[in-house]
This record gives C-alpha cells, structure tokens and sequence, in this order.
C-alpha cells in the first residue's frame, strides 16, 4: 500500500553568505520557511534483506539521479536491525533549479517520513540529513518543528527554531521561468565578489529573528526580507532583472520581491488591500509569456 508524502518548496525569507570555509563550503545566516508547493512523494515500504529503493518518476531524468538514492544508501549504512525497500513514484510540481530547494526537501521530507515510522530515531536522522546535502538538516527541522521558522548557521549544521507570525497582511505569488540556476555555480559566482566576515549571525537575520519574536512581521515583514545572491544573479540573467523591474513597475512600487535561494524563481510579496492585482498579473503575463506565476501560501502546520 502506498502511502503519499508532501514535500514542500522552501523559501529563504533571509539569505546571507558570510564567508568561505576552508572546506570550500560557506557559511550563511540564513531564515527557512515553506510554502504550499509541492511535490507528491508516493512510497511503499517493506521489510528486505537490504535497504534499497526504486524510482519513477514524471521527470525521467530524476529516476537514475536522484538525493533520494543517497538517502537509502546512507540508510542502509547506518541501519541496524531490520531493513528496507522503498519503492516511489515522484511526482515533481516544484521546478529544477529555481531556488526552491525542490532535491533536498525531497530528501529531508523522505527522512522526516522514515523518523515517522520509527525506522530511524532523531539521532540517526540528523546524521543522514548532514550526510545529504548542507540545506537538508534545516529542510528537515521545518518538518519536525511545526509552525516555526529555522534560522541556520555556519554551514547550515547550527539550527535554531523561531517563533512564526501570522502574516494576515499580504499576499504571496511565485513567479518561475524556464531559466534553471545551479546553486554551486551561483556559489562561484558570489565568491568573487566576497568579502569574508567573522560573525555567526548575519544583520539582515538578526533584524528578522528580532521582528519575529516581537510578533511585528505582518506589519514589517516586507523590509525584512534579504538574499545576497540578488547582488549577481540579476545583472547576469537580464531577463529575470526585466522581469523584477516590470513588476515594481506595474504595481507603482507596492511590492516587494525576493530571490528565492540562487534563483531563478521570484517571490513577491504584495498587501492584501492591493486592487486590481489580477489585471495586473494577466498584463505581466502577456509581456513574459514564457513565466509562470502563481499564489501561494505560507503552510502553518504539516
């Protein structure tokens, strides 16, 4: 019997990158959210003499390369006891290389899922989260802290929740395009500019940390949003700087947008008393045929 798991796009309302390790990692101060994209994870799990899994999905290119192999190998490591075959289909909603963390909430989501059975304990569930990748322990802690922000440091391995507001106020639309951005080539990119800094905790993330436990972000939240990458992927892909400009222009500046991670996806954050949005939108749209924008919701509970 399948059993269908959701995993949510994330968004980083703050984004700072501090410095570069020695690892070749950096370290970010960074706040993590989720809203309610998503894709569907559909899994079958039984009893084998080994962990294994099985892959399909509607994106044929993920079945072979896929973070949810790692999670099973790993898995199967440091697994004692009893072990198991994974079988799932992968419904992908959420675009590749849109900043939305899509790969590695896929895999945190699977872990959170595996925790939830009992399988694995919060132990051995944090080592295979550091062990897949640098944003999935943060991913995972989303799910496992519900109704709270995570605030991460250093090499995303520092992890702190945060008391999430109620944002009655705005509203929130996600615009993609067909632009897809590796994260480790946005990483190369930013390092030439980078100017290494000595503290944990970012300005930017302080502010937002500070707003957030004062219950102030549905009044402030717009000004306290921040992502460095914004430094250099607008002026390399023109088209997404055009598009964040038509917007802010559309909307006589009643509008704040965020890169989302390191791009290409575009957040905007609009007040609920804005008229005329959907004939705005529909303008857009007919301008950048090739985007794709919808509402969405920041999830309170899983």
């Amino acid at each position: 019997m399948y059993e269908t798991i959701k995993s949510f796009a994330k968004i980083n309302w703050v984004l700072e990158i501090l410095s570069l390790r020695q690892d070749n990692y950096h370290n970010i101060s960074s706040v993590f959210d989720f809203v309610d994209l998503y894709d569907k994870i559909h899994v079958k799990i039984e009893e084998s003499n080994k962990c294994d899994i099985n892959i399909r999905s509607n994106v044929k290119e993920l079945e072979k390369n896929n973070i949810l192999h790692k999670v099973i190998e790993i898995l199967d490591y440091i697994k004692g006891g009893a072990k198991y075959k994974l079988d799932i289909f992968l419904e992908k909603n959420i675009p590749l290389k849109a900043g939305l963390g899509g790969g590695s909430s896929n895999a945190a989501s699977l872990i959170y899922f595996l925790f939830s059975k009992k399988i694995i304990d919060l132990q051995q569930s944090i080592k295979i989260c550091k062990e897949v990748g640098s944003d999935v322990l943060p991913i995972f802690l989303l799910y496992l802290y519900k109704n709270y922000y995570i605030a991460c440091f250093e090499k995303q391995n520092i992890c702190v929740n945060i008391k999430k507001n109620l944002l009655n106020n705005f509203e929130f639309y996600l615009i993609n395009s067909s632009i897809g951005i590796k994260t480790e080539e946005a990483y190369k990119a930013y390092d030439k500019i980078l100017i290494n800094k000595n503290y944990m905790i970012g300005n930017n993330t302080y502010r937002f940390i500070y707003f957030s436990e004062k219950n102030l972000l549905d009044i402030y939240f717009p000004f306290l949003i921040y992502n460095d990458f914004e430094k250099i992927v607008y002026n390399k892909f023109s088209v997404i700087d055009e598009v964040r400009k038509t917007i802010e222009e559309e909307f006589k500046g009643k509008v704040r947008i965020l890169l989302c991670g390191s791009g290409s996806s575009l957040i905007s954050i609009l007040p609920k008393n804005k008229n005329n949005k959907k004939e705005i939108w529909e303008k857009i749209k007919k301008h950048f045929p090739e985007i794709n924008i919808r509402k969405v919701n920041y999830v309170h509970h899983l």
